[in-house]
Order: structure tokens, then C-alpha cells, then sequence
């Protein structure tokens, strides 16, 4: 049974609103006065992009969505994929609660290395990524290599964070089954020529969330520092740290392999009494200069290390025992356990599933970049070149020292580890630990932890990348402009296990042209031609080649779109798209699963449309709708013609939030997502259907000597709406994720 607020809940969030707003109202009931919030004020879009190579919004030949602050703050977000909702080329890509999120572009998994960056550097992602000191989203699409490097090919995230200003705020949020939040934003100038600033901002978080055994705790703090040393020269720096430790809800799997599990939200898989939370700590330190040269060139430089450590644990519900048996029985003879039966990584038909210990202590994922460039605005026979010529060298680092994946035992049973070559280690179906989905009230039977096994150095890995690039913007004063880019790219790749040792060393040249037509001063056609590179994904434990780590990717995309800036505060935009790269998979031999190969192409036609912004003085809004095409070419096997899991055919998502003309101080928001069917197994043979959901709230401003309020409530999945978020692949198994039910938040502001 899906899981719906309890009256305490929505009264605990209604007392708190009305306790603050009492209180308020009881320091200066004479002295109030409303506040009427007028566009003016508000900056519903950013005409201005960080990512790439910067530029104006308009001017990029690429599709781009930025969610700014205001926008964030409209829709009470807490999470990376609350403010993503509205974008209808973003997909939720393995994202369970408790978990960090992981996304899809375009129908494209988002690499955790590049994909997913820091003020226009690779942030590790592996975490929670908080949002209290970020001022702006880029949402990136039509991505070139030429601007970045080795990365998933349907685009990236960009988070922007705060910069110093005088602002005293803070925020105070409850929810769910009683999750409770505070936040403060302080920021300052420290000298009266407002050369030399700093913003602080600093978070707590008890987190009681709708799947109530998934609890947890978060605490951030972070400084930005802004030093202008002259006219010529500015320093920014930014520093954040953030601990966080929350218990996993684990995703379903079919029932064998073939049926869609009844949705319920609000249960937990396989609770043990051993079982313990997901723990991470990350630390994230950037600094960026920026010179104005006499020569009239500009040279832009920087450093960021972006670091988490993680204790990943999870009691796992995994596969059916009745199709393991044999899988893990060791043959001397040709050194190797058995195959995975196809079936062996999905539930049971009659719900029943395995229980793992996971456990990977002391993980590090580790960024590295240090970036430098000169750009200069150039004239040749009247024609203005704007030239980014640039190196950098990038160094990512991922560590699993203490790894343990073992399966639980019944009393008595044998533990063994998954990754042991004992040839004693037989496995036995009847000694697997099981649960049952529709076991009440934990979904599992109790058994005894693995947790003591010793644990094995699992997976150590690193990447480089140097590279060297140049960026021309051709400007001949006449409708068209040019641009034409160019990035020699060395990747080299290290990667150790406990069977495999491995590495690479690639040199590519990555091509980007684009043509752009400006049609009026607010209105541009562009064509867009672009190569690619990805790095090769790591064959999964059901490969007979597990661990074994693919050739890096060469990925195409071709964009014809239209951008149109409406007002100086809407905008509107459409772009057709082709995005290919060769495709990777585990194939099948004789009802088993046999190699992990690249073989054949994924390619993505779409179409995508946005508008965002005020689209009057009371009605702003943020939609955009796309329809794509993901289909598999070339495999030469039963894989060939199959569409992409995780990926609708058609999506459309809305936001809009109102003013009411007789109050002033009240916006009505809400929002709409319709997401059509996709599939859930790579060989289109089972479908999750679409779904709608609707969210509504309301706000309030207010006036207060000199404190201005602002008072929400918000509900998300207004009607209750079951439906499965996310049905992607992991590690090479198939999860079904569910959406969130229906959930009540307020938050109340204060800006002194």
C-alpha cells in the first residue's frame, strides 16, 4: 500500500507555519505591512552560461535549460532530481532513495567522472549533491568534445554556486514523516569597495523520509571567497564539506523476469538487524583566476579537487536462489565459477529474492583538474574572431579497499564471498538467506550477517585526461556566424582486480563546427556537428568476462535548433537531434549469460522544446516536452532493433506559479509530468506503463519590521499517483525503482 502523509504529519507541517507566522506577527503586529512581489525582482532566467566556454544563453550552438535559484526555491527542491523534474530530457538513471542520484540525458547514463560538474569542473558524484550555496543549474545539451573532454554524449549538469553578497537568510523545512531541515546563507563585503567578500552557507538535515526504515542525517557547510586584487585581476574560491548517512531503500527486480511487482513505496527490501547505513563524506575545494593582460588577452586559470570517501552498505535483495545454483561452484579445471543463468538476477516468480551483505568501506572517488586559458577578441580584414585556446589535465581516481559482496546464510549455513576463488566454496540454494516482497512487515526473514568475511581490495582505477584545445567564434558582421573547434585529447586508463590488470592509452582529435543565422537580435536558427568520447564501461558480475573494461567510445551528434528570446525574461527554444555510439551489453548463449562486447550503435533521434520564464507579470513558467527515438543498430543478435530501457518515447513536464490579483503576497504553484512507458528489459519484452503527477502549493510573503517571510506549503503526487520512476540497469541488473507517493512539505524564509 502506497504510503499517505498521516494527519500528525500534515499538522506538524501546518503548526509550524502558523507557530512562526504567530510568532512574527506577535513582535511587530502594528508595524506589519505586505510586501507586493513584482517581476522585477525576480530573475526567472539566466541569459548568461558558465559551462563550456561560456557565453550568452542565445549564443550557444547547443540546447541549454538553467534552473536558477528562484526557480529552486519555488519548488521547496531538496534534491538534485526535485530540481530537474521540469526537464523533460532528464531521466532519473538508477536513483534509489537513500542512494546518490544518478541521471540520464537524452536517453544517455551520465558519467559519475565528467558528466556531472562544479563551476565548470568535474565534481565527483558519487554523493548527495547539496544545493544550499548554489545559485544556478545548467542543464547542458548537444555537448561537444571539444569543450569537454571525455563524457557521456547526451550532456551534463553544471552546478553554479553562490557568490558573496550582503544577504542575512535563513530556512527552516518540514515534511514527510517528520523530516526537519535548517539552513543559513550569510554572506558579506568586507571592505567598502566591495573588493573582497565572502558567502557561508550551512545546512542540518533530519531526514525521516516516506519509506520509514530509510532514515538519515545530513550536515553542509561551505564558504565562497571573491577577492578582486585590481581592476584586471579576480580570485573566487569555494570550499564545501558535507556528511551524510542515510539507510538505502534497495530497488525491485521483475518476477521471473517477466512481471512487473505490485508498487509500494513505502516498503524496504530485506531489513536485517545487521544491517547499516550508507555513509559518505565529501569535500569539494575550487579556485579560479581570472587576468586581464595588456596585450587585451584574458587569461582564465584554475584548480578543483572534488573527494568522497564512502562506507556503502546495503542488506541486498538480489536474484532468485532456485536459478542460482551452480552459478558459484568452482571448476578447477578451467579456473572459473559457473554462468549466470538468465533468470538468475531477477525475483523469484513468487517474489522470493536472495539476501546479500554489500559492504565497501573506505571507497574514494577522487577529481582532479587544473585548467588553463587565454582568450582574446580579435579583427581580421573586419571580420571578429573570438578565440579559447586552452590545456588541461585531468585525473580521476576510484578505490575499493575493503569490498565485501557475500551472501547471507541460514543458521548454519557456509558464508562465502563472491569474490573468493575457494574451490571449497559450493554453494547450496537451500542456504541462501531469502525474503519475500510480500512478507509483511519487512519483506525478509532474519539471518545471521556475512559482515565478517574478510574482505577482498575489490577494484582500484584511474583515468587521465590531457588535453589541448582551441575554440574560434567567426563573427563577419553579417546574419551567420561560425564556430569551430578542435580538442587533442590523451586518455590513458589504469584498472586493477583481483583477477584482472588492464590498461589504456588513447589519442583522439574531437572536431565540433556549428553555424549559427541570427534572424533578429532576439531570435537564432544554428546547425551543430560534433565527435565524442566515452570511456568503455566494466563487464558485469554475470559476465563470463566480469571486470574486464571496454575501449573507450567514439560518440557522434548532429543538432539543428531554433532559440527565440521572447522577453528579457522568457525564453523559448526547439532542437532536433541525432546522437549515436557504439553500444555495449552482456550478450546470452544457451539460456546463460556469456561476454560482456561493444558491438553494434545506440543511436537517439529527438526533438525537444522549452519555454521558460515570465509569461506575464503574474504567470511565470518552466515546460519543455521531448520526444525520442532510442533504438539499437547493428548487433547482428536479438538485440538488434530493440529500444533503450529507461528511455519514454515522449515526456512533458510543467511548472508555473501565479500571483493572485487580490493578494498580493500569495502565488498558487504547481506543476505537471506526464511520462509515457518505457521498457525495463533490454530485449523490449516487459514495459512499466506512463503515468501523470501533479504537485500544487501555495506561498506567502511577508513584512515584518525589517525580516521578510516567506511561508510554503507544498504536495508533491497530489492524487497518490503509483508509478515506477526508474527501471534502469546497474552493474549490469535490471532495477525498478518507485516514484515518491504523495508528500507534504513546508518551509518558512527569512531574509533580515
Amino acid at each position: 500500500m502506497a504510503y499517505t502523509p498521516k494527519l500528525n504529519h500534515i499538522a506538524g507541517a501546518c503548526a509550524l507555519l502558523f507557530f512562526i507566522n504567530s510568532q512574527t506577527f506577535a513582535q511587530s503586529e502594528t508595524q506589519l505591512s505586505p510586501v507586493v512581489v513584482t517581476g522585477e525582482t525576480e530573475n526567472l532566467i539566466s541569459q548568461e552560461i558558465q559551462a563550456g566556454f561560456g557565453g550568452k544563453w542565445i549564443d550557444q550552438t547547443k540546447s541549454v535549460n538553467t534552473v536558477t535559484r528562484e526557480q529552486i526555491d519555488k519548488t521547496m527542491a531538496q534534491k538534485t532530481s526535485e530540481v530537474l523534474k521540469n526537464d523533460s530530457s532528464v531521466q532519473a538513471n538508477y536513483s534509489p532513495l537513500g542512494y546518490y542520484e544518478s541521471f540520464a540525458i537524452r536517453g544517455f547514463g551520465l558519467d559519475f567522472g565528467t558528466a556531472y560538474q562544479l563551476n565548470g569542473m568535474p565534481l565527483a558524484a558519487e554523493a548527495h549533491i547539496p544545493l544550499e550555496n548554489k545559485e544556478r543549474v545548467e542543464v547542458i545539451k548537444g555537448v561537444s568534445g571539444a569543450e569537454t573532454g571525455a563524457i557521456s554524449p547526451g550532456g551534463y549538469i553544471n552546478f553554479v554556486t553562490k557568490r558573496p553578497t550582503h544577504i542575512n537568510s535563513a530556512t527552516v523545512g518540514y515534511g514527510e514523516r517528520g523530516t526537519f531541515s535548517q539552513a543559513v546563507d550569510f554572506g558579506r563585503w568586507l571592505n567598502q569597495e566591495k573588493t573582497l567578500g565572502i558567502r557561508l552557507n550551512a545546512a542540518n538535515e533530519t531526514i525521516k523520509p516516506y519509506a520509514k526504515e530509510a532514515t538519515g542525517d545530513r550536515k553542509f557547510v561551505s564558504a565562497a571567497i571573491d577577492a578582486s586584487l585590481s581592476s584586471r585581476t579576480k580570485i573566487e574560491t569555494d570550499f564545501d564539506y558535507q556528511k551524510k548517512s542515510q539507510f538505502t531503500q534497495p530497488g525491485w527486480q521483475l518476477l521471473g523476469g517477466t512481471t512487473l511487482p505490485q508498487i509500494n513505496p513505502e516498503q524496504v527490501l530485506a531489513i536485517q538487524p545487521w544491517r547499516k547505513p550508507t555513509t559518505t563524506e565529501q569535500t569539494n575545494f575550487g579556485t579560479r583566476l581570472t587576468h586581464e593582460l595588456e596585450s587585451g588577452w584574458k587569461l582564465n586559470t584554475g584548480y578543483q579537487i572534488s573527494r568522497i570517501v564512502t562506507s556503502d552498505n546495503s542488506s541486498f535483495p538480489w536474484g532468485c536462489r532456485e536459478n542460482l545454483a551452480g552459478t558459484f561452484n568452482y571448476d578447477s579445471v578451467s579456473e572459473s565459477y559457473g554462468k549466470y543463468p538468465v533468470n538468475s538476477n531477477n525475483f523469484c516468480s513468487n517474489g522470493d529474492f536472495t539476501i546479500s551483505d554489500f559492504h565497501s568501506d573506505g571507497e574514494i572517488h577522487q577529481n582532479q583538474q587544473g585548467k588553463f586559458e587565454l582568450s582574446k577578441k580579435l579583427f581580421a580584414n573586419d571580420v571578429e574572431h573570438y578565440l579559447n585556446i586552452g590545456a588541461s589535465r585531468f585525473h580521476r581516481r576510484v578505490a575499493q579497499p575493503k569490498y565485501v559482496w557475500t551472501d547471507a546464510r541460514e543458521v548454519g549455513g557456509k558464508y562465502g564471498n563472491y569474490y573468493d576463488n575457494d574451490p571449497a566454496d559450493t554453494v547450496i540454494p537451500s542456504d541462501f538467506a531469502y525474503g519475500n516482497i510480500y512478507t509483511s512487515p519487512n519483506g525478509a526473514s532474519i539471518y545471521p550477517s556475512a559482515a565478517t568475511y574478510p574482505s577482498v581490495d575489490k577494484f582500484g582505477y584511474s583515468n587521465t585526461q590531457d588535453s589541448i584545445y582551441i575554440n574560434n567564434k567567426i563573427d563577419p558582421k553579417n546574419s551567420y556566424v561560425y564556430f569551430i573547434s578542435g580538442k587533442i585529447i590523451n586518455s590513458r586508463e589504469e584498472w586493477a582486480t583481483p583477477y584482472k590488470l588492464g590498461n589504456s592509452d588513447d589519442i583522439k582529435f574531437l572536431p565540433s563546427l556549428a553555424v549559427q543565422k541570427r534572424v533578429s537580435a532576439s531570435d537564432v536558427i544554428y546547425t551543430s556537428y560534433a565527435k565524442g568520447l566515452e570511456l568503455g564501461g566494466r563487464a558485469p558480475i554475470i559476465a563470463t568476462n566480469a571486470n574486464s573494461v571496454m575501449p573507450i567510445k567514439e560518440t557522434q551528434q548532429w543538432e539543428i535548433g531554433y532559440k527565440s528570446l521572447i522577453t528579457s525574461n522568457l525564453q523559448s527554444s526547439i532542437a532536433l537531434f541525432e546522437i549515436s555510439k557504439p553500444y555495449e551489453y552482456t550478450t546470452t548463449l544457451n539460456g546463460n549469460y556469456d561476454e560482456f562486447v561493444q558491438r553494434g550503435t545506440q543511436k537517439h533521434t529527438g526533438l525537444e522544446l522549452g519555454l521558460s520564464g515570465r509569461a506575464t507579470n503574474r504567470l511565470s513558467i518552466q515546460t519543455s516536452a521531448m520526444v525520442i527515438d532510442a533504438v539499437t543498430e547493428g548487433t547482428g543478435d536479438q538485440f538488434d532493433g530493440m529500444k533503450a530501457m529507461n528511455v519514454p518515447k515522449f515526456k512533458l513536464s510543467t511548472f508555473a506559479s501565479y500571483r493572485l490579483p487580490s493578494l498580493e503576497q500569495t502565488a498558487l504553484n504547481g506543476g505537471w509530468v506526464y511520462e509515457g512507458s518505457k521498457y525495463a528489459k533490454r530485449d523490449n519484452s516487459v514495459k512499466v506503463p506512463g503515468y501523470h503527477r501533479f504537485d500544487a502549493g501555495l506561498s506567502q510573503n511577508l513584512k515584518m519590521n525589517n525580516t521578510k517571510t516567506t511561508l510554503s506549503l507544498y504536495v508533491e503526487n497530489l492524487f497518490d499517483k503509483g508509478y515506477w520512476r526508474d527501471v534502469s540497469e546497474y552493474l549490469g541488473d535490471a532495477y525498478l525503482i518507485p516514484g515518491a507517493p504523495r508528500i507534504i512539505r513546508a518551509t518558512a524564509k527569512f531574509d533580515f
